[in-house]
């Protein structure tokens, strides 16, 4: 080999080092996260009042529909109806996903990514206040249409509140709900998380195959839930709390990355303005999980329950006030179902595949009267990064959205409009606007009293 060929060689050498590196840094995965499907598989749009779901009567559980269905938002979004007609094949605001809905959301899923790396369901396959072997069937059905849109992609369902019979209502495990419904679970994570799921209805489990440095960790929400039923004077939650400190450990210890996914987030609801967990429950899970973050072994969590498209930074505090330890992300995906007054909704993901960061999210939704009307037309509403300039959704790019949209009125407004996801009859008032901007960094309801005050003054 003469100079000339070894130089030619060297240089192909060079690069190719230089590609590998390339490809190592912009190795790009896609995923899906749905939340809240809230599917009724009983839905008749045609037999809406403002007293139903567009269902029969003798489809209601009487208890959930007492206690916990017929809440402030649920009434006052059917108040904000008004003459506008929703009613058809696709649903009503005010009521939950009909299959049609279902179908079409998966179509378009489907159609935007057909092979997803994975989907994450962070809970609620069922509608509200169905009867015990009805919400076992909304989730069966749920599961099953997701699967035949997605049948070689992994599926990974996380417990919500009405995945539980009745809402909010689960003794510590195992109890005989969790042990009914594993069977179905089992279909989408290892057996061998058989005895997690029974006693806690979590799982933790390498998201991309045994031999993956990313686990994730499906925590079963309505333990931590102020709403709880039966109150669990435990301060450990059945030992949940415990348990997941000990997933981590053990992620930690093996070099992992985890992923958190619930379904009621942590934090505030801004439309009660208080504390979505009990108190004590809430505190010990941010002491748990900051040393996990600060060592960025936690890099990414995902919620839902709220039924908005939203982000939390919790811990952000605003320029020239004193600085939190650390900064944790979230992410609260939209809903599919419009009961609450916002269009149906979901995401679908971008991650490094080497950091496990999230790097972006594009969003997709359904404007429900025009669907009744004409048929469905999904659009892309908007990418995360491109509306706040941002290259990732990483705890200190959060924490400056979150700035951003404080200090600039426009940025609030497209905030607040996506929220929504452009739903014309959403409820809007400074009070809950300045709720759900307070929400996002706030860790308790001590931080959230005074972010209020900083934003009144």
């Amino acid at each position: 080999m003469n100079t000339q060929q070894k130089l030619i060689f060297l240089n192909c050498l060079i690069l190719f080092f230089f590609l590998q590196i390339y490809s190592i840094k912009t190795s790009k995965g896609v995923f899906y996260h749905f939340s809240d499907l809230h599917l009724d598989i009983f839905a008749d749009p045609t037999k809406y009042s403002s007293n139903n779901y567009c269902r029969q009567s003798s489809k209601f559980n009487a208890f959930d529909l007492e206690n916990c269905v017929c809440s402030t938002r649920l009434n006052l979004s059917r108040k904000l109806r008004g003459n506008i007609s929703t009613n058809g094949t696709y649903g009503s605001f005010g009521c939950d996903t009909t299959p049609a809905l279902l179908q079409s959301f998966l179509e378009e899923a489907n159609k935007r990514e057909p092979q997803p790396d994975f989907i994450i369901v962070t809970g609620d396959l069922s509608a509200h206040a169905l009867q015990g072997q009805d919400t076992y069937d909304c989730i069966t059905y749920s599961l099953n249409n997701i699967t035949k849109y997605f049948p070689n992609t992994p599926i990974y369902p996380i417990l919500g509140n009405n995945d539980v019979f009745a809402d909010y209502y689960l003794p510590c495990g195992p109890n005989m709900w969790l042990e009914s419904i594993w069977p179905l679970w089992e279909n989408f994570i290892p057996s061998n998380q058989e005895q997690n799921f029974v006693k806690y209805g979590a799982f933790s489990i390498p998201l991309l195959g045994s031999k993956n440095s990313l686990q994730l960790i499906g925590l079963n929400t309505v333990f931590f839930s102020r709403k709880h039923i039966p109150e669990n004077k435990k301060s450990d939650n059945c030992g949940h709390l415990d348990w997941l400190n000990d997933q981590l450990k053990s992620a930690y210890e093996n070099k992992q990355k985890v992923w958190l996914a619930g379904h009621i987030p942590p934090g505030i609801d801004p439309y009660s303005a208080d504390m979505l967990w009990k108190n004590q429950t809430n505190a010990d899970f941010f002491k748990i999980i900051q040393p996990f973050i600060e060592n960025n072994v936690i890099t990414a969590t995902l919620w839902g329950h709220e039924h908005i498209d939203d982000f939390r930074a919790f811990g952000a505090t605003l320029p020239g006030n004193p600085s939190t330890s650390i900064i944790i992300p979230a992410l609260l995906a939209p809903a599919i179902t419009p009961v609450y007054n916002e269009n149906p909704a979901f995401r679908k993901l971008y991650y490094d595949q080497n950091s496990f960061n999230i790097l972006n999210f594009d969003k997709f939704s359904l404007d429900l009267i025009q669907a009744n009307n004409v048929g469905p037309n999904w659009i892309l509403e908007y990418s995360f990064n491109s509306l706040y300039t941002t290259n990732s959704l990483n705890s200190d790019q959060l924490a400056n959205v979150f700035f951003e949209i404080w200090q600039n009125q426009t940025l609030f407004n497209d905030y607040w409009n996506h929220r929504s996801s452009l739903c014309p009859t959403t409820t809007t008032s400074l009070q809950l606007q300045q709720s759900a901007l307070c929400a996002i960094p706030s860790i308790d309801l001590i931080f959230f009293t005074s972010c209020l005050t900083d934003l009144q003054n």
